[in-house]
């Protein structure tokens, strides 16, 4: 029996002020778990407006899931090849 699967792939993207602003706000507003990305932000709903849109055009992952909870968003992004890709580039 074969099983079959969806592989999903991040673009190549080439490091500039937005990819940097995404990465500092992923690492102070979010976390890193074995097979996802979140991001939470409560003060400054722009600011997470501006994470979410280079995720989809620039990195070209999906976002997942996007929740509120007492005034406070909460994105997912399901990507274990960005994870995989983070977790080695930084060595988290």
């Amino acid at each position: 029996m074969i099983e079959s699967y969806r592989i999903t792939k991040i673009k190549p993207f080439s490091i500039d002020e937005d990819i940097v602003f995404w990465l500092a706000f992923l690492f102070s507003d979010g976390s890193i778990n074995r097979n996802y990305l979140a991001a939470y932000q409560k003060n400054y709903p722009v600011a997470l407006d501006k994470f979410i849109s280079i995720a989809k055009n620039k990195i070209g992952c999906g976002i997942s899931e996007v929740s509120e909870d007492n005034g406070c968003r909460r994105v997912v992004i399901r990507s274990k090849p960005l994870v995989d890709y983070i977790k080695k580039r930084f060595l988290i």
